[in-house]
């Protein structure tokens, strides 16, 4: 049950949503999403750290993330 709650968690922000719609149209590294979303490097990586832990996303070799 826990991961389930923690699955939801990490879809229930926006930005998050917003960050996995970009990243099925292609590729995009962190200062790209920075960029889109007018939004602070942290705040993308904290975002990003959250998909990745719950694995909705991989990251690539050159900082990319798909």
């Amino acid at each position: 049950m826990k991961a389930t709650t923690s699955i939801f968690k990490a879809l229930s922000e926006k930005n998050r949503l917003r960050i996995l719609k970009m990243l099925q149209i292609q590729p995009l590294c962190v200062c790209e999403i920075t960029e889109i979303l007018n939004l602070a490097p942290s705040t993308v990586s904290q975002h990003l750290s959250i998909l990745k832990k719950e694995g909705f996303i991989l990251e690539e070799d050159r900082k990319s993330v798909v």
